[in-house]
């Protein structure tokens, strides 16, 4: 089949080209309408129980994630006349700001025991009222809410007029109360903080991220091959080999209103350079062939048999990666659900790409002619590793088993603050909230009674959430009905932590027999990131399963398969482990990479057994066959996986940490990937002689033109 699409497309170039200029016209009009969508919604799905839960109580209360921060921060004392001045012409400002609600700090809450504000009752007040005061402050939730203890920082909190869930809406909001800030007196400064400003601070870098990191992925694929062979041609080949299919990824999921999420940002830095991975197997192939015939690159047969040749390799690796990420079809959430199939999608447009364009592109640019396939190098470290098979499983088998507590010592969590690099001056005031005021998140919790509440009836309930772990304030928002508010403010101890919180609030309060539901932006925020661990576990188990039954029945081996399990799994496993050995927490959303690294790495094993079946296909022993698999195959899998390793890399530079997590340890999962299959995987390979080593030839010509040297 694949000779025969290939020879289509050479007898029809000229509407194969206008068949893909329509497509990238129409993926082209499909950017133009591409939306980015990070909201509850999105990551949830509009019918999870945990939204509805929220959206019922936004309803009766509003919404919760509207509360900015402002940070002041002195070199005096704040609970004075000159530091109450500065919150009350703070405030003052900021109540000209149309995104503005309300704001609140200790020049406009009423004195103790006063009607007056306490920026009114200060300034008016003798030394010992003033003592007093400051004594009565101390003693209430104004610290640390509103003051830290050694009344160095205050807080103005600023309620916003709209939810913060539509991030565009977020980055105007909070621009807009930056800008309505006076200028700071000496010795003082502003900064902000709380959710919205994380989420605004977080979706700008996000954009910022797509604009440079995407291009620049980009450039390395196309620069790597540029590098293996010095032709300018085979540069402008891997340019569309590796930048149409994220295009026609943007455009489809422009086209059908899908939006980019938290998860598929992602894929527009990752496809290009696995994309690019067939690409570098057909041009080194071409260049063999016609050296090996002293044919031109741009010649039709020499273009034939090299598509011939690794087409089938290449439908193999596109066919498992897709599948594997489709898989994760299975996982609860949406997030993950839709990462896996625009995977998938985009995997299967990119081998469309190498599969109808390339050949014509390939018979207009010559690509020059390079050495026969074969490394003498690499065939010498495939005779080595089956001459002494038992040794090189030894060491995998000791590795991987050694990998194991390091691996299982890796804390998998995630904090709200880390979407920021630490350096950034929102996460550093927000742990500066977290370390000295009330903190960053909140947690709700909304009480039901059939006969309403009375303060004193609230009281009680309030005092339990105030003796929880982490709890720095609990404020009661006066009830209405039946229904009671409370909200609890917590710095941001993590996912793990603030699910723990919610479990004690559920049980502190049922054990005063009281109906209570815990709810609020964090915590809908935090369920579903929890949920990710839990279901990418399924997910990569899928991925593998998948992988492995697939191998299985296209290259018709369950020996095969099997053994190209352990080359796949041990890089994952020791990635894992280097995580644990630094005491690094892994963010659930860049263990995202454990997935996306399997999908990958199973490229080259595929190569590798491709070569080798072919081989054995030709008469070759199976320690003939793995050495001529790894030298014919090397070349090509080491400069695929240098390219996928500098691609992944540069997520290093992501203003995301998570996504920085998935460039460097994709990275060096990638590379113990190959190390892996050019050393392990020919092990495996010869040893044992396990039933069905090696697949029955087929008969007739279709055998010869399908499956690769």
């Amino acid at each position: 089949m694949i000779s025969r699409v290939v020879a289509a497309v050479l007898d029809h170039p000229r509407a194969t080209v206008a068949v893909w200029v329509a497509l990238l016209i129409a993926a082209a009009l499909g950017v133009l309408q591409l939306r980015v969508d990070f909201s509850s919604a999105a990551f949830y799905g509009d019918d999870a129980e945990p939204l509805a839960e929220l959206n019922a109580f936004r309803e009766r209360w509003g919404p919760d994630d509207r509360s900015v921060a402002v940070l002041v921060r002195s070199e005096r004392d704040i609970l004075s006349e000159d530091g109450l001045a500065t919150l009350a012409q703070v405030e003052a400002a900021l109540a000209d700001a149309s995104v503005v609600d309300t704001t609140m700090s200790l020049a406009s809450i009423s004195a103790p025991g006063s009607k007056t504000t306490l920026a009114q009752r200060w300034s008016a007040a003798d030394v010992p009222e003033r003592s007093l005061a400051r004594v009565a402050i101390d003693a209430s939730e104004a610290v640390p809410l509103l003051l830290s203890a050694d009344h160095r920082s205050a807080v103005v909190s600023v309620t916003l007029r709209e939810s913060t869930d539509d991030l565009a809406a977020a980055i105007e909001a909070v621009g807009e109360v930056r800008a309505a800030l006076p200028d700071p007196p000496a010795g003082t400064s502003f900064s902000l903080a709380g959710v919205p400003a994380i989420r605004a601070a977080f979706f700008a870098l996000t954009l910022r991220d797509q604009a440079v990191l995407g291009p620049l992925a980009l450039l390395i694929a196309v620069a790597g091959l540029w590098l293996a062979t010095r032709r300018l041609q085979v540069a402008l080949v891997a340019a569309l080999g590796a930048g149409l299919p994220p295009l026609l990824l943007a455009g489809t999921m422009g086209a059908t209103g899908t939006a980019v999420g938290l998860l598929t940002q992602a894929l527009f830095t990752l496809l290009p350079i696995i994309a690019v991975a067939d690409t570098v197997h057909v041009v080194f192939r071409v260049r063999a062939v016609a050296a090996a015939s002293a044919r031109a690159s741009t010649d039709r047969a020499v273009l034939e048999e090299a598509f011939a040749d690794v087409g089938f390799a290449c439908l193999l690796t596109s066919l498992t990666t897709a599948l594997g990420f489709a898989s994760m079809v299975t996982a609860e959430l949406p997030l993950l659900r839709a990462f896996g199939l625009w995977a998938a999608f985009g995997v299967l447009g990119g081998y469309a790409v190498v599969l109808t364009l390339l050949p014509v592109v390939l018979g207009r640019l010559d690509v020059g002619a390079g050495a026969p396939a074969g490394s003498a190098r690499l065939r010498r470290i495939a005779r080595a590793c089956t001459r002494r098979p038992t040794w090189v499983l030894a060491v995998a088998v000791g590795l991987s088993v050694g990998s194991i507590p390091a691996a299982q010592s890796v804390v998998v969590d995630n904090h709200l603050g880390a979407l920021l690099r630490p350096e950034h001056p929102v996460r550093q005031a927000a742990s500066h909230l977290d370390d000295a005021l009330g903190g960053t998140l909140t947690l709700e919790v909304e009480l039901e009674a059939e006969d309403g509440w009375t303060d004193d009836a609230l009281a009680p309930a309030a005092q339990a959430l105030r003796a929880l772990p982490s709890v720095r304030a609990v404020r009661v928002a006066p009830p209405q009905g039946r229904f009671a508010r409370l909200t609890v403010h917590v710095p941001d101890v993590g996912g793990r932590a603030f699910a723990e919180l919610e479990s004690r609030a559920d049980d502190a309060l049922g054990g005063l027999g009281l109906r209570a539901r815990t709810t609020g932006t964090a915590s809908v925020a935090y369920r579903g990131v929890n949920r990710i661990t839990d279901a990418l576990r399924v997910s990569l188990l899928g991925v593998l399963v998948v992988v492995t039954l697939l191998i299985a029945g296209l290259l018709r081996s369950a020996g095969l398969a099997l053994r190209s399990v352990l080359p796949n799994v041990l890089p994952l496993l020791l990635g894992y482990a280097v995580v644990g050995m630094v005491s690094l927490e892994l963010d659930p959303i860049g263990a995202v990479i454990l997935a996306v690294a399997l999908g990958i790495a199973v490229d080259d094993t595929l190569h590798v057994l491709a070569g080798f079946v072919r081989a054995r296909d030709q008469g070759q022993d199976p320690a003939s066959a793995a050495q001529e698999a790894v030298a014919t195959r090397g070349l090509a899998l080491v400069v695929t996986s240098g390219v996928l390793v500098a691609g992944l890399a540069v997520n290093g530079f992501s203003a995301f940490p998570p996504l920085q997590v998935l460039g460097t340890l994709g990275s060096a999962v990638i590379a113990l990937a190959l190390l892996a299959d050019i050393t392990l995987l020919p092990a495996l390979l010869v040893w044992p002689r396990w039933p069905s080593e090696a697949p029955a030839p087929r008969r007739g010509s279709e055998r010869r033109v399908e499956v690769p040297r």
